[in-house]
């Protein structure tokens, strides 16, 4: 894959507003693991849980994740990640010194 807004299994990725992006594809579930995650956090009592949706651009994650990681002490981390020279969290993370 050449684009992060490429073809990905049938699919086609769509600018919406705000600009993000979005599965154009009937069958792809969005965000499914973070409402999940959500769910069961609120379930075990915790007060404030927050979610966060990262595009696939490296300056978009360096910068929101400096300023969540700023002001949260636990990041969960759910989802799609990028491979190949699209999967910029790993290197931010650890530029970061998130552990």
């Amino acid at each position: 894959m050449d684009h992060p807004a490429q073809d990905r299994g049938g699919g086609h990725r769509r600018r919406v507003g705000g600009g993000e992006f979005r599965w154009s594809h009937p069958t792809i579930i969005r965000r499914s693991n973070d409402y999940a995650l959500r769910a069961a956090l609120i379930a075990a009592g915790q007060r404030r849980v927050e979610r966060f949706h990262l595009t696939d651009l490296r300056s978009e994650i360096e910068h929101r994740l400096w300023h969540i990681a700023a002001e949260y002490d636990v990041v969960l981390i759910a989802g799609g990640v990028s491979k190949g020279k699209f999967d910029f969290l790993p290197r931010v993370l650890d530029e970061l010194g998130v552990k």
